[in-house]
């Protein structure tokens, strides 16, 4: 075997870490822990780039204390273990892990990070919209959350209540094995200028895919199949890869449509070294306010509008409610997307529409 230097790259710098693999035990050759495989073997758990890898024993010994000599270690191909290189012929059963990008894309500027709560605190760790509003945008397009370890939320095996850019981060503790959850932070994703103080929600109508030629979201479209979620006379519109939230800017491809009218089309013919289009979602800055037809009816349950006991919202309004729900007061605190009432008069008395339909039939929707 040549002599050669390895060098062991243990910290991650402008990443998070995944969690740890252990694919292979020490049977045959050796311990083969490549990466290769751990990005066909783990799919979103794992990233097609990372910029650094730990490996340790099950027992948590890092690999370079443990005076074995190894055919790899990079983050490029990964970890391998020969027994034919080691002095008694065997390996140690290794773990490895990757320093993955820690920014995903982001149609605009990420905002700081934030860890406002502590699951030592209280009933969890409640990085909300609700609390955070004053420091960072009101209608974030993304949002991250990671431990403050670096490791992403989804990887961690906690519960979430909540991971998302209407309420925010939620980890409640009772919903834990161990009743407790980890300690988190939080960033948000902020859209470039110019500034939309309304957004639809994100539409995605078409996909390109085997047969076809194109992806075309067309607004006339969307207004027709979305008549309660979708503006009459939308400003401008926004485009991303509907799987990776990638700006369209960005993606290098070429569009025939980037407008309001007639909207997003993206044409396979037109992209360079016969590439097909990728699958993007559109949304859109609305000129006026949307309010669905009805009333919110009467508060339901504490426990339906406020689920383990704190300000949960479900909604800002109405167009983050899907159909004809509208997004109504839970109570103390909170917001909750219910269908609505639709409320009529006749001699003085105040009729509900189910009533009005069945006893009255006076009343006109």
């Amino acid at each position: 075997m040549n002599n050669v230097c390895l060098e062991y790259t243990v910290e991650c710098v402008d990443g998070a870490w995944t969690v740890w693999f252990d694919r292979d035990n020490p049977g045959g050759t050796g311990d083969w822990e490549t990466t290769s495989l751990a990005i066909e073997l783990y799919g979103d758990n794992m990233c097609t780039d990372p910029s650094a890898i730990q490996v340790h024993t099950l027992d948590g010994i890092p690999a370079e204390d443990t005076d074995e000599i190894f055919l790899h270690y990079s983050p490029d191909i990964g970890f391998v273990c020969r027994m034919a290189d080691q002095p008694d012929n065997t390996c140690l059963d290794y773990r490895v892990r990757y320093c993955c990008p820690a920014n995903p894309p982001c149609d605009g500027e990420w905002s700081q990070w934030f860890d406002e709560d502590s699951p030592e605190e209280g009933i969890g760790d409640l990085e909300t919209l609700a609390t955070l509003c004053e420091k960072t945008c009101k209608r974030p397009s993304a949002i991250q959350a990671q431990t403050i370890d670096g490791i992403p939320a989804e990887l961690t095996g906690d519960v979430l209540l909540s991971n998302d850019i209407i309420n925010g981060f939620a980890c409640l503790n009772e919903e834990q094995d161990d009743e407790k959850c980890e300690d988190y932070k939080v960033r948000f994703c902020c859209p470039e200028q110019p500034d939309c103080d309304k957004w639809t929600k994100w539409f995605n109508t078409d996909k390109p895919c085997e047969g076809l030629d194109a992806d075309r979201e067309i607004t006339a479209v969307i207004q027709d199949e979305y008549p309660n979620e979708m503006c009459k006379n939308p400003l401008f519109i926004q485009v991303v890869v509907a799987a990776t939230e990638q700006p369209s800017s960005s993606t290098g491809q070429v569009f025939l449509h980037h407008d309001v009218d007639p909207g997003f089309v993206c044409l396979d013919k037109d992209q360079p070294a016969g590439d097909q289009c990728h699958d993007y979602k559109v949304r859109y800055c609305c000129d006026e306010q949307l309010n669905k037809p009805g009333q919110c009816t009467m508060v339901p349950s504490i426990d339906d509008v406020r689920p383990k006991g704190y300000c949960y919202y479900d909604c800002q309004d109405d167009t983050d409610c899907q159909g004809k729900k509208k997004c109504c007061a839970s109570g103390i605190c909170g917001t909750i997307c219910m269908d609505p009432v639709f409320i009529c008069f006749h001699e003085g008395v105040i009729f509900q529409e189910a009533m009005a339909e069945k006893i009255l039939h006076t009343c006109s929707y």
